[in-house]
């Protein structure tokens, strides 16, 4: 395998190299939108979404050509939500 040049990535997805500045995290196994469709996402407290959200264990570092790519074979959110979720607002500093 080759070196990478400075302040590049390679994109397991595309299998090519990227700038750093190209680069974004995906969450998948599940997705985001599987998550929320298909493992209870929409019907869970904000605190436990995050966890998913912040889980470094579903996360992994593509290319924004590749993350994009991907996104677009998703099956969009299913606009409802369950009893469970709830979600907490930021209060403004006074």
């Amino acid at each position: 395998m080759q070196r990478l040049r400075k302040g590049f990535f390679f994109c397991l997805y595309k299998k090519e190299e990227y700038p750093f500045s190209e680069s974004r995290i995906d969450h998948y196994n599940p997705s985001v939108s599987n998550h929320w469709n298909n493992y209870g996402g929409n019907n869970m407290r904000q605190d436990e979404r995050k966890s998913y959200y912040h889980d470094k264990s579903v996360m992994r570092v593509l290319s924004e050509k590749g993350n994009n790519e991907l996104g677009q074979r998703e099956k969009d959110l299913e606009p409802k939500v369950g009893r469970n979720f709830n979600v907490t607002f930021a209060q403004p500093e006074p």
